[in-house]
């Protein structure tokens, strides 16, 4: 699935010792409908209105973006970047899972930055270092950048 308020993806497991399956967490899966997963994961938003699903927060959500401003023109142009975003988590991630990261943001709230994790090889085939950099006004002046203007140092 796609979070739309953070472009990134929402990926949802069955693994029971997730985070987000325990029956106590306030964003449980266990408290999603399978209908609703499933819906929530059409491809083809622009024929079905999207389902909104509890999920956890994160930083830079549009929490403002409501389902009728998903519309056709929305899905064109935020579609390609959406993709762009899932490979590019796609690929950090398995370069944390086959590779040894020493160093690299959370990829997301529930599996973390993966930072001294065996997962299911403990001999890692590589070591890396995962750096993104953050180009909104707060990121840049975070790093003390704060002259430049994020349009015209971001691709996005």
């Amino acid at each position: 699935m796609r979070n739309a308020t953070t472009d990134s993806p929402s990926p949802v497991c069955n693994n029971p010792f997730a985070k987000y399956n325990g029956p106590q967490h306030p964003a449980s899966n266990l408290h999603t409908s399978l209908w609703q997963l499933a819906r929530a994961s059409i491809a083809t938003p622009t024929y079905f209105p999207p389902e909104t699903l509890v999920r956890g927060m994160s930083a830079g959500e549009n929490l403002g973006l409501t389902a009728k401003e998903m519309n056709l023109l929305y899905n064109a142009t935020n579609i390609p970047s959406a993709l762009m975003s899932a490979a590019l988590n796609e690929q950090d991630f398995l370069c944390r899972v086959f590779g040894q990261c020493v160093a690299g943001a959370p990829l997301d709230l529930e599996i973390g930055d993966m930072i001294d994790s065996n997962g299911p090889f403990s001999n890692k085939a590589f070591r890396f270092v995962r750096y993104n950099a953050d180009l909104t006004e707060a990121g840049l002046s975070k790093i003390g950048c704060s002259d430049l203007v994020p349009e015209r140092v971001s691709t996005a």
